[in-house]
């Protein structure tokens, strides 16, 4: 004899039920003034009614045209400078269950640049460039996306006898290259702005530093420099042996990368 229907459809919820999860249990975004900066949330599973108990702090809007949706878009909306939570709710509509997230809105301060390798060669692919922000706490924060930032090659006046080629570096647009950045990335580039994320090329022997600078005006009123204007040494050597290089490294413990012929 076949098992009733009943308690398969309700073995089945329940399995659905215990395989939902949400994409991240916290979500920590930058207080801004100007731009909004948002985050997806995703849910593994079922169809989900979103809502957040401080709209005011940090908004959710489900992304699709449906009454439920799996996917759905954070906003930090806080209009004060100081750290404050919401609980970002999902009901799927299916079986009841409920998934949470916390979204925490605080100030930035402190910024680091980030790369996958501290060596990059002539013949190399581009190498690219990611800002991490930092709270007071020392959390990263989960994502930058929107926020601009004015990123410079500089002369390095401590570069010996590399002080004659600083243009040894040069920043390349995702737009020149054959790499896909975040859509967001491309979308900044069309209005000619600069992101959390970029591309650098050495185009000759030399030494170059890289500063990036938050445009964002709230922090600029903060008068944060150590937040507002981050160095970052990229020093490119040719025709040198691995001592030169140990010897320089040790003589400017900031570089992040050499480059050689």
């Amino acid at each position: 004899m076949a098992p009733p229907a009943l308690p398969l459809l309700l073995l089945l919820l329940l399995h659905l039920a215990a395989c939902s999860k949400l994409n991240t249990p916290k979500v920590l975004l930058p207080f801004t003034r100007g731009t909004r900066v948002n985050f997806t949330l995703q849910a593994s599973e079922g169809c989900y009614r979103w809502s957040s108990s401080r709209p005011e702090v940090a908004s959710v809007e489900p992304l699709g045209q449906d009454e439920c949706s799996q996917r759905a878009l954070v906003q930090a909306r806080s209009s004060q400078p100081t750290r404050l939570t919401s609980i970002i709710f999902a009901e799927d509509t299916g079986t009841g269950q409920v998934l949470r997230c916390d979204a925490i809105v605080d100030l930035i301060h402190g910024i680091q640049i980030v790369s996958t390798t501290r060596e990059l060669y002539l013949e190399d692919s581009p190498l690219q460039l990611k800002i991490l922000a930092l709270d007071s706490e020392g959390n990263t924060f989960s994502t930058l996306a929107g926020l601009v930032f004015d990123w410079t090659v500089v002369k390095d006046p401590e570069a010996g006898e590399f002080s004659d080629s600083h243009s040894a570096l040069r920043i390349l647009k995702f737009v020149e290259s054959t790499y896909i950045p975040p859509s967001y990335i491309l979308e900044m580039e069309k209005v000619a702005k600069q992101g959390d994320t970029i591309l650098v090329s050495g185009m000759k022997t030399g030494s170059s530093k890289l500063k990036a600078r938050l445009q964002e005006s709230v922090y600029k009123k903060l008068e944060m420099p150590g937040l507002l204007g981050l160095n970052s040494e990229l020093i490119l050597v040719g025709n040198c042996s691995f001592k030169d290089i140990k010897v320089w490294r040790e003589a400017h413990p900031v570089c992040v990368c050499v480059l050689m012929q």
